[in-house]
């Protein structure tokens, strides 16, 4: 994406996706502002917390103006999925993004998509083309886009807010793809809407003041846009890219800037930069041959230069589109070429920006500011490949701006990423004492330097991959699916979130209690352990992965009970058979993992125990340093067990360790022996560490003992909301060092802090949806009775209740159906093995929506719940007895406030009925009909 894809010819060949689960059903605007409206009373719109906000301060410095209008900030959307929809184009606003680039439209507005679109695992890849929306129906968004967004600024205070014709953005219009498209009487009629629509705009600013009376104050624009860029083919010939140009130009007198692709470059020059990187992108000689030359391109943009001199109007460049490529994504494999974004893409546009100055000249040397004024020499030049919060300031250093983006808004965090990227920028300014983004750029190393730094930057490399495949086996559960990648990825057991929760609330002693619960080994997997819970942080893809065993190791360190200065030679010295007769009631043979995790979580239950070990094993000295940091759990267990007074709550045995032959142990003791050899292979240590635990777990179940438990950190859940859209490397790692060493135990609550306690929050599909089309919706409080109705023998219906689940996560994951296109990007970030989109409850606020899909549930009026089950109906009311299901198979009555069964029935020839379908839209309902999609029903 960054910038979307070109169009495909007429005869494209396509993939038609799940049944109808890729259609925009529109909503009324008037409900949608409702809807915002009641999300912004509770501290968010569009579940974006409104500390993610972006208020314009009168004094930021990095303002600019673009085309003669005011742009608050010099960032925004790029052309692509968020800017499609009017409720993306008022998230990107909300978070800080000033020029978005509507989505492209062409004359063929009917086109089948392959799904899924979307590959953001690192690199973007794409397969999707233009609008998915008719003409119409895109003028009717981008048109309430720009009206809910002057609606929310007037409502929420905003400097300035009653001005509507300068408001500090810019819709701008992305049109393609050949000139007879474009001067087509529907694509005509469209252009000229957006341009002047004044009729339009007051009807629509007339139905939405109803819903927010501070509307009514705005001074309106008689239109949306004056200026486009053009999408043009990979492969349009260069005349025909021309004559598109001067029709904008010329005859419709708009601002125009024309998208230029990479491969602008050249192929020697193309591939030099991405195989110097590690990429090993196969981009075809075709794409080459066929793309526009760099010299074709001079003659063009000196020609619509003087063009747009003459016409009085600005003519920019946009840089760049994407890269076309052979298909090893893992989209659809019929798209045998697809288009690449993100990391690989950004030197190469930095490098068509530095060619197109070299030989162009500079504009900034006429005296230009950063103003997009047309002059002399090379036109201004926009952005958009690759940028996010670290290379901002970098690209409008070197002139290069505004900036948009669209690959970065598409990992975690989403669209409140836009936030940081103007922290980032105002931070850098000021430590440069730059007040404006004229002052920064005079102070800035120019184009070239930085161009020269993008080819050989370790952040644009493929090895310094940004993101983490954060996938388990896991199926994604219906309910409840928050988990923590991390804790199922770990051989052992370790309850991960819980252990750095405590390290972050600078707590090391209840972290390392909490380690020990499932590892008492935690010297010894802090060192040497080869830590796959790593390769399945969340936070890997935001920024870094979490140095888990590296705090395990901290943990150890300054969390043990051992005293002061505590060594790992300190531990006691072998006593004899006879001392340690009476005491022992466990022998355990070895010195391995295995042993001591065995020996550790019997102590830990109160158990004394013998540790039969070879002999001279224990010696620190001429151990390795895995063995010796195993002798210094052995101390510290020792250590443990010797505590004076014992901790309130806790009963711990005592260790005794035993050097010499086997037959040399205490008699009338339980012994226990590992006969098999010690695992190997990947995650070796924690599968030992588990195998002496399950050995020690079996005997202290058929001894009557009882399990212990640690205390969990609370999570909060506010802080975690906003933690989940900020890029935070923490003390261990850069945007631009890359993993650093660890080498100061203080700084690691810093590093623990960075947890985002994913088994207490997830919502990742939240974030990454472009169209926020997925929700997450307070959950119900209390046990949902899970069994079935059936008949019994006397031929009345009885209820069985099997289970009384309570529901676990604070909130439930719901797609909202009609603003789902199933382009997949949900599925690729979701922890579990699974597709938000499709395997999460289908909320359906239109019927045409519902009746498409033929599945789901559609909240019809506030009494009143459709559902189809493939196609099945059935119907949830609510009645003054309670709510009543109804399906062909079952009749039952709930009631509302607990979901308590009240009643049951099965119609004739029916034995038998599942609960679980009624307890879901039961569930479903209540929480519906308590969250802002309330309001949105008619």
């Amino acid at each position: 994406m960054e910038p979307q894809a070109s169009c495909p010819p007429s005869n494209h060949p396509s993939i038609k996706s799940e049944k109808m689960m890729d259609r925009f059903h529109l909503l009324p605007h008037d409900r949608l502002l409702a809807s915002l409206l009641e999300e912004l009373e509770q501290g968010q719109i569009l579940a974006i917390p409104k500390a993610c906000f972006y208020r314009p301060a009168p004094d930021a410095p990095f303002t600019m103006t673009r085309y003669g209008q005011h742009l608050e900030t010099p960032i925004g959307a790029a052309a692509g999925p968020h800017t499609q929809l009017a409720r993306n184009l008022v998230a990107a606003w909300l978070c800080g993004g000033r020029y978005l680039e509507l989505k492209t439209v062409q004359i063929l507005d009917e086109l089948t998509l392959a799904r899924p679109c979307i590959d953001m695992r690192d690199e973007g890849y794409n397969c999707e083309w233009s609008q998915e929306l008719k003409l119409d129906q895109s003028f009717d968004e981008y048109l309430h886009g720009l009206l809910l967004i002057l609606a929310l600024r007037r409502k929420m205070g905003f400097p300035n807010s009653e001005i509507g014709r300068d408001p500090g953005f810019i819709l701008n219009m992305s049109a393609g793809y050949d000139l007879a498209g474009i001067t087509s009487p529907a694509m005509a009629r469209f252009l000229d809407r957006m341009a002047h629509c004044p009729d339009d705009m007051a009807e629509a600013a007339a139905r939405l003041s109803r819903v927010c009376p501070e509307l009514a104050d705005v001074n309106l624009p008689d239109g949306i846009s004056n200026s486009l860029t053009i999408s043009t083919m990979h492969g349009c010939p260069p005349g025909e890219i021309q004559r598109i140009a001067l029709h904008f130009i010329e005859d419709r007198g708009l601002h125009t800037t024309l998208k230029l692709n990479p491969t602008l470059l050249g192929p020697e020059r193309v591939r030099a930069l991405l195989w110097g990187l590690g990429w090993d992108l196969e981009v075809p000689d075709a794409v080459f041959a066929n793309d526009l030359s760099l010299a074709q391109a001079l003659p063009i943009i000196r020609t619509l230069s003087a063009a747009a001199r003459k016409r009085g109007v600005t003519f920019n460049l946009k840089l760049t589109n994407t890269l076309p490529c052979v298909n090893r994504s893992a989209l659809p494999e019929a798209e045998s070429q697809v288009y690449c974004s993100g990391r690989p893409l950004h030197p190469l546009a930095v490098h068509v920006a530095l060619l197109l100055r070299e030989h162009l000249g500079e504009h900034q040397n006429s005296g230009a500011k950063m103003t997009g004024a047309n002059v002399e020499g090379c036109p201004p030049m926009s952005f958009c490949a690759g940028a996010d919060a670290f290379n901002i300031p970098d690209l409008l250093a070197a002139g290069l701006g505004p900036v948009t983006t669209c690959s970065d808004l598409l990992k975690p965090g989403g669209y409140a990423r836009l936030r940081q990227y103007l922290e980032v920028l105002g931070e850098r300014m000021a430590a440069a004492g730059a007040s404006s983004l004229d002052t920064w750029q005079a102070q800035g190393p120019g184009l070239a330097a930085y161009a020269v730094s993008t080819a050989t930057a370790r952040r644009y490399a493929k090895t310094a991959k940004t993101s983490v495949d954060v996938k388990i086996p896991r199926p994604l559960p219906r309910l409840d699916c928050f988990i923590a990648p991390c804790t199922s990825a770990c051989a052992a057991g370790q309850d991960i979130p819980a252990y750095l929760g405590h390290f972050a609330q600078k707590n090391p002693a209840n972290a390392l209690a909490t380690i020990r619960a499932t590892n008492p080994t935690a010297h010894h997997l802090g060192l040497a352990c080869d830590a796959l819970c790593r390769k399945r942080c969340t936070r890997g893809n935001l920024d870094t992965p979490l140095r888990i065993r590296e705090a395990k190791a901290v943990a150890a360190r300054q969390g043990s009970t051992g005293p002061a200065g505590h060594q790992i030679n300190a531990l006691d010295r072998p006593q004899t058979i006879e001392s340690a007769e009476a005491a022992v009631s466990v022998v355990v043979h070895g010195l391995d993992t295995r042993s001591v995790s065995c020996a550790g979580t019997l102590i830990q239950a109160g158990v004394n125990v013998a540790l039969l070990v070879p002999e001279n094993a224990n010696q620190a000295d001429i151990a390795s340093p895995a063995q010796r940091a195993l002798l210094a759990d052995l101390a510290d267990l020792s250590a443990l067990s010797r505590q004076d007074p014992a901790p309130v709550g806790t009963r711990t045995g005592t260790l005794t360790v035993l050097e010499g032959a086997a037959q040399d142990q205490p008699k009338n003791a339980h012994v226990i022996t590992f006969d098999a050899p010690l695992p190997t292979g990947p995650a070796s240590l924690p599968k030992a560490v588990t195998l002496g635990r399950e050995a020690a777990q079996a005997y202290l179940q058929a001894n009557g003992f009882c399990s212990g438990s640690t205390q969990r950190p609370e999570a909060d859940i506010t802080a975690l909301h906003l933690a989940r859209h900020v890029r935070d490397f923490g003390p261990y790692a850069g945007p631009e060092s890359g993993a650093l060493k660890v080498t100061d135990n203080e700084a690691m609550s810093q590093e623990a802090a960075r947890c985002l306690r994913c088994d207490s929050l997830c919502e990742i599909c939240v974030t990454v949806c472009p169209n926020r089309a997925i929700m997450a919706l307070p959950s119900f409080i209390g046990p949902i009775p899970l069994g079935d109705v059936y008949r019994s023998p006397d031929g009345t219906p009885a209820i069985r209740i099997r289970e009384n689940r309570l529901v676990a996560d604070c909130t439930q994951i719901v797609i909202l159906a009609d603003v789902c296109n199933t382009c997949g990007n949900c599925a690729t970030f979701c922890p579990s093995s699974g597709a938000p989109f499709r395997d999460k409850p289908r909320i359906h606020l239109t019927r045409s929506s519902f009746e498409d899909e033929q599945n789901g549930y559609f909240p019809a009026t506030p009494d009143r719940m459709e559902i189809l089950h493939n196609g099945t109906p059935a119907t949830l009311t609510r009645t003054a007895q309670g709510l009543r299901y109804e399906s062909k198979s079952l009749t039952l009555t709930l009631n509302p406030d607990t979901l308590a069964l009240t009643s049951a029935d099965l119609p004739p020839h029916t034995d038998q009925a599942d609960l679980a379908p009624a307890m879901e839209a039961g569930l479903l309902f209540i929480m519906i009909m308590g969250s802002p999609l309330g309001v949105l029903l008619d």
